[in-house]
């Protein structure tokens, strides 16, 4: 049965195993990790192109190599050799990383759990048609704005526009609403009514009307105690799935624009780092002469003083015993005092 990469945490593609603590990894993932993991600042100085490092994400014990392996299956042995390219591999080319970074989103558990549920919800027949009627009204109101920008003659000019359009919006539902069938219906069964049931009908809607205005007024009545809490109700369970529907829309997008902001801030990282080396490397250039220099005038003062510590004492012993020496000695200081 195939494990899990510690890394990744996903299912081990092309298992590689870290010589000799044993800890196993997908190649993709330890590859990784060595090359971008930071080097201690003793390598960097005494070993400059040591460019890996050599602990194991696991243990942290020293990784002597990485050896490939297989798995045995249930249908023999199988071996997992990466089918398609690595997209973290390092490379100059900002289009491969905005490809890689696109890859990875498309084939990414995320994407299709939000494929799964978009398509869901637009499954429900009333749920699509808001979503028609909304790509509607956005329609019309963009073209709306454009018209209105285009407009000359000042704001009385606009104003009557505003008026112009308004009275053709008033025509255009008031037409949909009269040439509804069910409206159409209820006119042809008015017109098959009598008078007296006509007077009857409309008496009633007039008591209708004068008792539903009372009962408005009456914050203990029907409507203010049961139909606006249901309304209340009802708008705030179709706001809350809209805000489902905008949220399950609107953070894959959120999701991708932090990917391709993290990618920018990786290419300027690199950028920065790649204009960084030349100046430590002239930095470090700069300090040899004073780190040569230093180092020879620690050895000179070392040895001056090493020599006097040893020759002081044998030449006081040879001026003491030797009577030649001391008569050697006068004739020096003498030859410098005439000098």
């Amino acid at each position: 049965m195939m494990g899990v990469c510690p890394i990744c945490f996903d299912g081990l593609k092309s298992p590689s195993c870290c010589v000799p603590c044993g800890h196993v990894f997908c190649n993709v993932c330890i590859h990784r990790w060595r090359t971008t993991t930071p080097r201690p600042l003793g390598d960097l100085f005494l070993n400059y192109r040591y460019q890996e490092s050599r602990s194991c994400p696991q243990c942290r014990s020293d990784i002597q190599a990485i050896q490939r392996i297989r798995f045995d299956d249930d249908d023999g042995v199988q071996d997992f050799e990466e089918t398609e390219a690595d997209p973290w591999e390092a490379t100059d080319d900002y289009t491969t990383i905005l490809k890689s970074a696109h890859n990875i989103w498309s084939r990414s558990e995320l994407r299709k759990a939000c494929v799964s549920a978009q398509s869901r919800i637009f499954s429900v027949s009333w749920i699509q048609k808001i979503w028609d009627v909304g790509k509607t009204c956005v329609s019309k109101t963009g073209t709306f704005v454009s018209e209105f920008r285009h407009i000359e003659g000042g704001p009385e000019v606009q104003m009557e526009w505003i008026k112009i359009q308004a009275e053709q919006a008033c025509v255009t539902i008031q037409n949909k609403i009269l040439g509804h069938p069910k409206v159409e219906s209820l006119k042809t069964q008015w017109s098959n009514f009598s008078e007296d049931k006509k007077r009857a009908i409309m008496f009633l809607m007039a008591v209708l009307c004068v008792l539903t205005l009372a009962d408005v007024q009456n914050s203990k009545g029907f409507i203010q105690s049961v139909v606006l809490p249901i309304f209340e109700s009802a708008l705030a369970i179709v706001f809350e799935m809209i805000s489902v529907l905008w949220y399950c829309l609107t953070r894959p997008l959120l999701c991708l624009f932090h990917c391709v902001l993290a990618m920018i801030i990786m290419v300027l990282d690199i950028m920065a780092a790649t204009l960084r080396t030349p100046i430590v490397i002239l930095e470090i250039l700069l300090w040899l002469p004073y780190t040569i220099i230093l180092g020879l005038t620690m050895f000179l003062s070392n040895a001056i003083g090493t020599i006097i510590r040893t020759f002081f004492p044998i030449a006081l012993v040879l001026y003491a015993f030797f009577p030649g020496v001391q008569q050697k000695v006068r004739e020096i200081f003498a030859s410098l005092q005439q000098n």
